[in-house]
């Protein structure tokens, strides 16, 4: 049996204190005994149930532990939902382009989630880069429905910097898959680089 501190702390004084009006009510025996009985009873529920680690105790690979996985999925669901909501927000030309990025985002999720090994690259670009990226996808969504085309410079060089994601999201996921770590990191670094140009 294994639980969090909470709830192992909570059995064992239930249990404390079970023992004890037991032993000093049911039993008629004496406080110092009954106390000393249900000192043991407490003692035995710390010994007997297992201590679950939080989750950010929880090491998964070298400097990864499970939290930064949960909160690294959470962040890919999150973008990868906003980039599905912008398919069907988008015009004709730029659909394949958001709906191919949706798509890379849900394969990259799942590469992290059965390797996360890897994920100490990606760190940085998901906690760093993720968000702007997909903000960058729906300010030139909201520009073009709004009328803007690619004639403006302005969404000409917008759209430009974002038809570059989608690819190098898709070598990301093949470093992942072929488990090529400096490829890996160097795309992950050229990605986030695009990125930050703003």
């Amino acid at each position: 049996m294994e639980f969090r501190d909470g709830p192992r702390n909570l059995l064992a004084f239930a249990v404390g204190a079970a023992t004890f009006l037991l032993c000093f009510f049911g039993l008629s025996l004496v406080a110092w005994l009954a106390f000393a009985l249900a000192v043991a009873a407490w003692g035995a529920v710390f010994l007997i149930v297992v201590r679950r680690p939080p989750d950010e105790e929880i090491i998964v690979a070298e400097r990864v532990s499970l939290a930064e996985i949960a909160q690294a999925k959470a962040k890919l669901d999150a973008a990868h939902n906003r980039m599905t909501r912008l398919t069907t927000l988008a015009n004709d030309q730029d659909r394949d382009m958001v709906a191919h990025l949706a798509t890379s985002l849900d394969v990259l999720r799942s590469n992290i989630a059965e390797d996360p090994v890897d994920y100490r690259l990606g760190r940085r670009f998901i906690t760093s880069y993720l968000d702007p990226m997909v903000d960058s996808f729906e300010s030139y969504v909201n520009l073009t429905r709004k009328g803007a085309t690619t004639d403006d410079p302005r969404v000409s060089k917008l759209r430009e910097r974002l038809t570059v994601c989608g690819p190098a999201l898709d070598r990301i996921n093949k470093a992942y898959l072929d488990n090529d770590l400096d490829e890996l990191g160097q795309e992950i670094a050229a990605l986030s680089f695009q990125i930050s140009r703003g």
